[in-house]
């Protein structure tokens, strides 16, 4: 290799330092973080994570289980003086005289119908009134055996209308209408021996 060449070489490496220099220069150079403000960065990309995290598992927990608003009770709408009218009708009803013979389909007996108005119609006003506030223990006494007493006779009551709704001699041939007459007679009795507590404390009479 001549002198001219070794010369050039060193030119081009020359100026590729130069340039590389220069190039060196123009970039900024990495700035340092505090140690102090490095622990303070970490501790804020800590704490977002967490609010993060801690948001997600908030609203999987209340997707899982979702709240169940808590109401208050809300007043009867029905007042224990609501129920006067309605002893009145039921010792008014005169629901005596049905019996298997007197209703015999086959006899041309008598529509059992009527005994529907023996029940009170006031039932569902009874039990709300019956759960609520206020009542001295005599009344709440008095009121849920009424109810019971009502309740009872209801399912004897509508028994008794299905099954003649459906032809009770293709049925079973008439044979269980003894029964289900016997029932509502018993449980009939036993709803009126309720009722003179109730008046007692409503001070209602019939016919008042």
């Amino acid at each position: 290799m001549t002198y001219r060449n070794d010369h050039d070489a060193a030119l081009a490496r020359i100026d590729s330092l130069e340039q590389e220099l220069e190039h060196l220069k123009m970039k900024p150079a990495p700035v340092e973080v505090p140690p102090r403000r490095y622990a303070w960065n970490l501790a804020i990309t800590a704490s977002v994570a967490a609010c993060v995290v801690g948001g997600a598992w908030l609203k999987h927990r209340m997707s899982s289980h979702p709240v169940t608003a808590v109401t208050e009770p809300s007043a009867p709408t029905a007042s224990v003086g609501s129920l006067r009218p309605c002893l009145v009708t039921v010792l008014g009803t005169n629901g005596d005289g049905f019996d298997a013979r007197t209703t015999d389909p086959h006899a041309n007996g008598r529509s059992v119908a009527p005994i529907e108005k023996v029940v009170a119609s006031c039932r569902r006003e009874l039990a709300e009134i019956t759960n609520a506030i206020g009542l001295t223990d005599q009344q709440r006494g008095a009121f849920q055996r009424w109810l019971a007493a009502e309740d009872t006779l209801a399912g004897d009551v509508s028994r008794i209308v299905v099954y003649y709704t459906n032809d009770p001699y293709q049925l079973d041939n008439y044979s269980t209408a003894s029964q289900l007459w016997r029932e509502y007679e018993t449980d009939r009795a036993a709803r009126d021996a309720a009722l003179p507590a109730v008046v007692r404390e409503l001070g209602t009479q019939p016919n008042s």
